[in-house]
């Protein structure tokens, strides 16, 4: 009889266990970390947002790529725009690192780097000619367009 009891309490438990398990997996009760759908609440996820097109800004390593490959620059006008971009690189690092180590408002941050940004356009403006400022401006706009068609509509 001892012996049956046992199984039948370790058959409960286990019952018991693997249950409560998979509730609490699926956000149990109130839904889990911040409110169910994905673990975030809508404040994360502003923030998040913003930590992105903040990041965005002044994006070094794809200016350089396009000047590199996609335009036909002259080797002193590539060492200037090189110039110009890890100076920008470099500000922009310090910042995000200055971010980190605080709790930064991204928002804010997302405003100092789009100064940071518009200096690196203005810097590197004066390097080109007429013709390439031009071919910049059409290659940026092709990117704009497929960036936005892959982000989600309302952004």
């Amino acid at each position: 009889m001892s012996r049956l009891n046992g199984i039948v309490v370790t058959t409960i438990a286990l019952i018991m266990l693997f249950s409560s398990e998979g509730f609490a997996q699926r956000g149990g009760f109130g839904g889990g970390r911040g409110g169910g759908r994905g673990g975030f609440d809508r404040e994360q996820m502003e923030q998040m947002r913003a930590r992105a097109e903040t990041m965005q800004r002044a994006d070094v390593a794809w200016l350089w790529t396009v000047m590199s490959f996609k335009m036909d620059l002259a080797d002193d006008q590539l060492v200037a725009t090189r110039q110009v971009l890890k100076s920008t690189w470099d500000t922009k690092q310090s910042y995000i690192s200055d971010a980190m180590d605080r709790d930064a408002d991204w928002e804010a941050m997302a405003e100092e780097m789009e100064e940071v940004e518009r200096l690196m356009n203005k810097r590197v403006a004066l390097i080109l000619s007429e013709d390439q400022r031009k071919q910049l401006k059409d290659l940026r706009k092709h990117r704009e367009k497929m960036l936005k068609s892959i982000r989600p509509p309302g952004r």
